[in-house]
């Protein structure tokens, strides 16, 4: 029987899951893969903390991770660092000295794919499934299930943390700050959460979804991206009267006038499946052209999700040693798409003085700018205390361009008192 050795470089909660799970399962492994999967090495810095599964063997520690990476005999290097610093340095020596790497590393791939993927032959040498949307295995389906069809359009929720505070503002009627605060005690926010509500992560993985469904590399920071901090429960409320979710939604389309990329969040109609996905979990819509329409769905995230995705890979790619000449469904990769401009519906909210003549002023500019309403929501009276009232537009389709020049010149006007609330309606 074949043995294919692996070195886990990162020993944190998803390294140790990783390890956990290799050494646990390493006979049935073997049982259905043929292939004897060996825990070469694990590389950390400090093996006193208690990773919750016992004392790691001597033989097993490592401190240098160039040790594991120039190893002879491990074949398979897990980057489980994170960041794009170090990590970044681990990916390219593995590759350069012949390797085999499995990563969750969504930042390091997205940042820096041209000089990953410009590395050997990155249909066999580079694994990472867990690096989008953790176990659910959208990565395999799209190389390999999906290899016959064209996908023309993508839409994901592969945020956790931002579904969660938005199922949870809606469900609880809280608003934002509240439910961020509570997310971040119960561990599915960061103390530092820009990057998740920023809708930054999202973007990350967005870029490589763009690579594996359309075969085209955009860097994340091209991607127009909008988060969630300037939404609030009114919103929810709102798009909820009108038969709609809001999530935070990543989109691909590949058309005719180029690929269109963007990060934002969307009101979705409720008799759609994406619409139902809620609290931390994660979910994929694309859209094909001989497969049809299909949603992937499950937990996004999380030590043994994700730890689970990345054994799945280290077991592909112990195939790929043992039958090196199995070719994979990965597609060329371009590095030039022409990004398309974008027209879809809008939801507006504007804060507005609670005086005669104010809808008018607004509708006038949209009218100028050729966007036309569709409906439009307004609360009778201000409230105590208030001067203002929130005053909700639904619009036509109009083209991004003029959308925005519109609403620029909107929030000038001395009877809005706060920036408008401009979220996109998703027809699907």
């Amino acid at each position: 029987m074949k043995r294919v050795n692996v070195g886990v470089i990162g020993f944190g909660t998803i390294g140790a899951g990783v390890v956990k799970i290799l050494l646990k399962k390493r006979t049935l492994l073997k049982k259905r893969t043929g292939i004897d999967i060996c825990l070469k090495k694990i590389c950390d810095r400090d093996f006193s903390k208690d990773r919750g599964i016992g004392k790691v063997p001597q033989n097993l520690q490592e401190k240098d991770w160039r040790k594991v990476v120039n190893a002879p005999d491990i074949d398979i290097v897990v980057e489980l660092v994170g960041g794009i610093g170090i990590a970044k340095d681990i990916v390219l020596s593995a590759l350069k000295n012949n390797k085999i790497v499995v990563t969750a590393n969504k930042a390091l791939l997205s940042e820096y794919a041209r000089d990953i993927f410009s590395i050997g032959t990155p249909e066999t040498n580079l694994f990472f499934e867990a690096a989008i949307c953790g176990a659910i295995p959208v990565v395999k389906d799209i190389q390999e299930a999906l290899v016959a069809n064209r996908i023309k359009s993508l839409y994901g929720i592969v945020n956790g943390t931002c579904n969660y505070i938005l199922s949870k503002m809606f469900e609880d009627t809280l608003e934002f700050e509240v439910v961020l605060k509570q997310a971040q005690k119960l561990g599915y926010a960061e103390k530092q959460p820009g990057l998740d509500i920023d809708g930054i992560d999202s973007a990350h993985k967005l870029s490589l979804l763009s690579l594996l469904a359309f075969g085209k590399y955009v860097p994340p920071e091209t991607i127009p991206t909008e988060g969630i901090t300037n939404l609030e429960l009114m919103d929810l409320l709102f798009a909820d009267e009108m038969g709609y979710s809001i999530k935070l939604l990543a989109v691909g389309n590949d058309t005719k006038q180029g690929l269109d990329l963007r990060v934002h969040p969307a009101l979705v109609p409720y008799e759609h499946m994406l619409s139902s996905v809620e609290g931390v979990f994660n979910a994929l819509y694309l859209q094909t052209d001989e497969a049809g329409d299909m949603m992937f769905y499950g937990r996004g995230a999380g030590r043994f999700p994700t730890a689970s995705a990345v054994v799945s890979d280290v077991v592909d790619a112990a195939r790929v040693i043992v039958s090196p000449d199995v070719p994979s469904a990965r597609q060329e990769i371009e590095f030039s798409p022409r990004l398309s401009e974008v027209s879809c519906r809008y939801y507006v909210r504007f804060t507005v003085v609670d005086r005669p003549g104010v809808l008018a002023k607004i509708s006038g500019i949209l009218g100028k700018n050729n966007i036309s309403i569709a409906s439009v929501q307004q609360t009778e009276r201000a409230k105590a205390g208030s001067n203002t009232v929130p005053l909700i537009l639904i619009t036509h389709e109009a083209a991004e361009k003029k959308m925005k020049k519109a609403i620029s010149e909107i929030a000038r006007l001395d009877v809005v008192k706060k920036e408008p609330v401009v979220i996109r309606i998703v027809d699907l």
